[in-house]
């Protein structure tokens, strides 16, 4: 089970985004994304999800459903003004394995309840979301991919407006989900999260100038030629 990053090439407006990427993310690994703005970080994923088709090469999943990837993007682009409360839009992470008409079984209900309870949401959830502030409607987007229970989480500065305690909890989180045979892929811009929980790093700005166990890792890469 891996995704593969096969040669990927991607162009915006004839200016190159991605370059001649070659990455590997087996399962049971955890990567942070690294690099400047307008490196490519999300553009990336975004290729790794299909929302953006590669000029050249390809995105394999290798025994992977699309089922089993999730995405948090930096931008939601979620209507707010629609008539959805909490615990409803945490739900919809669960789309791929139920019928509406049916409604969520218990056993659905309770792994909501317990992704409100990792975000910290319990409480919240029949309050609509054009109430919620931003690092609210964060955590609870961040839990819609909790219940999921995906393989692979690709997340976009999944920690933005989000308060200290948080943004901890949920790293803990996420450091956690080796010993559940889950990968995380995450864009991450603070150096010091990065070595503190990602074991490994991908250092990006159009190429790859690095890939690798974070202890190796040079940040000062993405200032040399």
């Amino acid at each position: 089970m891996a995704i593969v990053v096969d040669d990927v090439t991607v162009k915006y407006k004839n200016k190159i985004s991605l370059e001649h990427i070659n990455l590997v993310f087996e399962r049971n690994e955890q990567w942070a994304i690294y690099g400047p703005n307008g490196a490519g970080k999300s553009t990336l994923l975004k290729t790794i999800i299909g929302l953006i088709k590669p000029d050249e090469g390809q995105v394999i999943l290798s025994n992977l459903k699309p089922s089993q990837v999730t995405y948090l993007s930096q931008s939601s682009g979620i209507n707010t003004a629609q008539p959805l409360n909490v615990f409803e839009l945490v739900a919809l992470g669960l789309w791929y394995e139920i019928s509406f008409y049916k409604g969520l079984s218990k056993e659905q209900e309770n792994r909501v309840y317990t992704a409100l309870e990792q975000v910290g949401l319990i409480g919240l959830e029949k309050k609509q979301i054009s109430e919620l502030s931003r690092g609210q409607l964060q955590r609870a987007l961040f839990a819609r991919i909790l219940v999921q229970n995906a393989d692979y989480f690709l997340l976009d500065e999944p920690f933005n407006a989000m308060d200290h305690n948080t943004t901890v909890q949920l790293l803990d989180f996420l450091s956690q989900a080796k010993e559940n045979q889950k990968t995380v892929i995450a864009v991450i811009h603070d150096q010091k999260m990065i070595q503190d929980y990602f074991p490994n790093t991908v250092i990006l700005d159009v190429n790859v100038k690095y890939q690798g166990p974070i202890n190796l890792v040079d940040f000062k890469l993405l200032n040399k030629d």
